[in-house]
């Protein structure tokens, strides 16, 4: 029983090769996981209330949070609780900075 040549399978019924019906998997341009981009950023301080001056402050350390690592082992400030996500750790710590000067 001779095999089917690439791109072609058997029909089960018919038993002669024909084009596969199967569509290749579209490759998807995902961001890491652990990196943040600059518009999920923007929203994250835009969404926490901090006062024109403290916003002035906080551009500073723009860059570094661009760049921020998730780390488990970090604990919020507020729930005393490891955070869930990189997101969720970036907002807990613009929110511990703006409210008890944490450092970033």
């Amino acid at each position: 029983m001779p095999r089917c040549p690439n791109g072609t399978q058997k029909n089960r019924k018919t038993g002669i090769c024909e084009k596969s019906s199967k569509k290749s998997p579209k490759t998807i341009s995902m961001r890491p996981k652990n990196t943040i981009s600059k518009e999920d950023l923007d929203q994250i301080i835009h969404n926490n209330i901090i006062s024109e001056t403290r916003m002035k402050e906080l551009s500073v350390y723009i860059p570094k949070l661009k760049r921020m690592r998730y780390n488990k082992k970090y604990i919020s400030c507020f729930t005393d609780q490891p955070t869930r996500d990189l997101y969720n750790m970036i907002e807990t710590k613009i929110q511990c900075w703006a409210k008890y000067d944490d450092p970033i």
